[in-house]
Parts: C-alpha cells; structure tokens; sequence
C-alpha cells in the first residue's frame, strides 16, 4: 500500500509570504553585501556592517508584528513563536555588533553563512510539516559547517570536518527515523498517532529527534562543540552557542507539544528526560577538566542544554514565558562573556585560565566582571540566571509533586548537581585571577570598547535580577 503527500488546492498563499518576510528582508541585505563585493575595487566593511546591521533590524522588527503571525498547511506562529523568531535575529545583530567592535578581520564569505544560519533557523522555527523543517535544518547546517572551517587553518579544518562528520550521521539517523514515521502515519505533519510499545517507541523518537540534539549540542552528538569553539573566532562561536542551539530546543518543544494528545507523549517524555540527565551530567563533568576558556563555554553549554530540556518537559508546570527568560537572559550574559574573553585573549595571548594567574590588578575591571559573568552562568544571585534555574527546579518540583514519577525528581536532581558542579569550573578563571600569583609585568592592559560593550550586555542580567517583571512583561 502506497502513500501519497495530501496537501490543501493552495499550498502558498500571500499571509505565507508575509510570514517569510524577515527571511526576506534579510536576503534582500545579503543581495546588497554580494553586489558590493562584486563590483566594488576595495571592499568596505563599515558599509557592509550599515547594511547587515539595517536589514537584520528590519527582519527582527517584521517577525514580531501581527501581519506577519500567520499559521498555515506550512507555518505556525503560535504566541511563542515570534518571540524566538526575534531572538534569533536579535542573535544576529548582536554577532555584528560583535565583530564590529572586536575589530575581528571579517571576509564577505563569513557574513553569507551567518546569514544562511538565520534563514535556517527561522524555518525551522515556524515549519509544521517536516520537509520544510528538515529544509531549514540542513540549511543551518551546511552554513554552520561552513563557518567554522571559514579560516581555512589546519586547526579550523580538523574542527569543520569533526562538526561535518557528526552533523552527516545526525542528519542520516533523523531522516531514517522520520521516513519510519511517515510510513506509519501516511503524512509529514509533525502530530503522529502511533501507538507503539516503550522500547520501539524510544527508540523511534531518539531517531527522528537526533538532528535536532545535534543542534543543541546534545550527548551523543555533542563532540563537534569543543573544538569548533576553540578554534573559532568568538562572534562565531556567540552565534552557535545561541540561535542554533535555542532554536533546536523550542523546535523540540512544539513536536513535545504536538504529541501531547497522543500515545506516544509518555514515551518522548522519558527520551527527553533521560537526554537532559546525560547533558547535564557530561557537559558539568567535561567542563571541569578544561582550561581553554572557549572549550570550558562549549561543555558548559551541552550542560545547559540538558536544563533547557529540563524546562521543556516540566512546561505544563512551568509557564513558556519564565523559560523564555531563561534563553534570553542566557544570551545577554553569553555575549558579555565572549566579549570579554576576546578583550582577554587579545592582550594575553591565550584565552587559558593559567595565562590569567594574577593578572587582576593589570586588568581590575575586566577581573571584576568575570566574576559577575562566571557566577551569572552559574546561576547565582545577584544574576537574573538565577530566576531562570529557579524557574526550572520549581516546574520539575510542582511536576514531581503532582504526578509522583521518579523521572521527575532525578531531574530536579541532577540539575542541582549540574549547578553545583558549575561552580567549580566557571570560577577556575577568577580564581587564577585573583589568588594565583606569578611575577609579571604590573603595566596596565589598554582599555578597548570590546570591554565597555562587554559590561554593557551584561548590564541586563543584573537589571532583570533586580526587576524580572520588566523582561516577563515584554515578552508577554
């Protein structure tokens, strides 16, 4: 018995352009940057940073007004969507503020792939059926890939072939797995109404949700992270660490929510669960043995994924919105963090913990905001992280309490020893700031605005402790 695809008389319709119009206004920008490069002598990268910075803000003000919330045989744009369409391009702009004010030598090349990055991103985001999800995915792929092996160095190609590798067999397992669900339900909508045995039915679901763990840097497909980290430039590295990774949760979030009518909904639930207890468990582990500060962020980041995850499955006891604040208050301090450790590297030499040892006083205020960032990370007060982990251990308590199943209470756990964990390897660099002591030059580091916007994102997180209703408001 064959299948064949059913789809309504007119598949595309002009409240679906609409809804593609960031995507728009973002090629549009990148049309501009190629015919530049195409016709100009001599390259201008501050004009190019006017147009990207222009278009970007066009895209991220478009995703969020009413004409262009449009839900379809294609597209969804439930009330969360245009908030997470927003962070992404909002991830964007901050990776050219980013290399603008690092000052980072920024080929046309790098500025097609980011752009790639975000057209495959906001499809994955708004997709209902899973061609057009796939399409968006592998389109995040290829550029991501590309964007490491961008420098073309030995280290940059080892890195690139390493994401590629896992990458291809991510993408080859979910598509594996999706081709089995749709011989089971006979269509490519994202609901499935199989009613499989536990083991089969795990089995299934760690198949068709396998490129989306690659994306957020889930065990097993997290080995790409440390070393595409390390040997990237840090605007890069910001821009995978957020868009890509926040948007393979939420994706995840909406097929979770997809099944939740259904049989399968108990089986994913336990797939997600026992994913986000090996994530946290190896990226906290992995983290602690590292002195590379780029490496620390990237295992520190497969541990965050496994509390993002966390979060997602206590949803029907969390409200979206408290999560959301988590991904948002996350991306300001990851971009602070990031900015200082350029401002660091730069006039160490090395982003190493070791190559920090007593060098507070030849830097007193980068020192001083290292430690607010590491603890922010951490999820310590005075950081608005701190609301967002709390928000997360209160929904799996509130779940644990109401249902009485274990898996519950192993993630409440497992994520207050993640936390635990993180306080040592977060505060190995204040550490060797501060109380390791080693004869050097006592000549002041140079300021650079790198360190003045560094302290400028990371402003949020301590406003939005002292007020988190602000942020919650705006996203509601």
């Amino acid at each position: 018995m064959g299948f064949v695809l059913q789809v309504p008389g007119s598949i595309f319709s002009i409240h679906d352009f609409l809804t593609l119009m960031p995507v728009i206004w973002i090629l549009v920008g990148m049309a501009g940057i190629f015919l530049m490069d195409l016709f100009s002598k001599s390259f201008s990268t501050p004009l190019a940073f006017f147009i990207l910075l222009l278009f970007t803000f066009f895209a991220a003000v478009t995703c969020v007004l009413p004409w262009a919330q449009h839900s379809s045989f294609l597209f969804e744009s439930s009330a969360w969507i245009p908030l997470v369409r927003l962070l992404v391009w909002t991830s964007l702009l901050g990776c050219w503020l980013h290399m603008m004010f690092s000052e980072h030598h920024v080929e046309p090349f790098l500025f097609y792939c980011l752009i790639g990055c975000a057209v495959g991103a906001d499809l994955l985001l708004i997709s209902t059926h899973w061609i057009l999800l796939i399409t968006g995915l592998e389109t995040l792929s290829i550029c991501s890939y590309l964007l490491v092996a961008g420098a073309l160095r030995k280290e940059n190609t080892e890195a690139s072939v390493k994401y590629l590798l896992v990458g291809v067999s991510a993408s080859a397992v979910m598509l594996f797995g999706v081709s089995l669900l749709y011989g089971m339900q006979g269509h490519m909508q994202l609901g499935c109404q199989s009613n499989l045995p536990i083991l089969p039915g795990m089995l299934l679901w760690t198949l068709v949700l396998s490129g989306l763990l690659f994306k957020i840097a889930a065990p097993p497909f997290h080995f790409w992270i440390p070393d595409s980290y390390q040997v990237s430039p840090s605007p890069v590295v910001f821009y995978l660490s957020t868009a890509p990774k926040m948007t393979g949760l939420l994706v995840i979030w909406k097929i979770f929510q997809a099944q939740e009518s259904y049989p399968s909904y108990p089986i994913l639930r336990m797939v997600l669960s026992g994913l986000a207890i090996l994530a946290i468990l190896w990226g906290s582990l992995s983290a602690l043995r590292q002195n590379n500060m780029k490496r620390m962020l990237a295992y520190s980041s497969v541990a965050h994924s496994g509390l993002f995850l966390a979060g997602l499955i206590a949803v029907p006891y969390l409200d979206p919105y408290q999560l959301l604040f988590y991904f948002w208050i996350y991306l300001f301090a990851l971009i602070a963090a990031l900015m200082l450790i350029d401002y660091m590297e730069k006039n160490l030499g090395n982003c190493d913990v070791r190559s920090m040892a007593g060098k507070w006083n030849q830097m007193p205020l980068a020192s001083a905001l290292l430690v607010f960032l590491m603890i922010a990370l951490t999820g310590l007060p005075p950081t608005a992280i701190f609301y967002g982990k709390v928000f997360v251990f209160a929904g799996l308590a509130s779940a644990f309490i109401k249902y009485q199943e274990m898996e519950f209470l192993i993630l409440l756990l497992t994520g207050a020893a993640g936390t635990l964990f993180s306080l040592f390897f977060y505060l190995k660099g204040p550490y060797y700031l501060y109380f390791k002591h080693r004869e050097y030059d006592q000549e002041k580091f140079p300021y650079h605005k790198t360190l003045g916007w560094s302290a400028a994102f990371a402003l949020p997180v301590l406003v939005f402790f002292l007020n988190p209703d602000w942020l919650m408001n705006l996203l509601r």
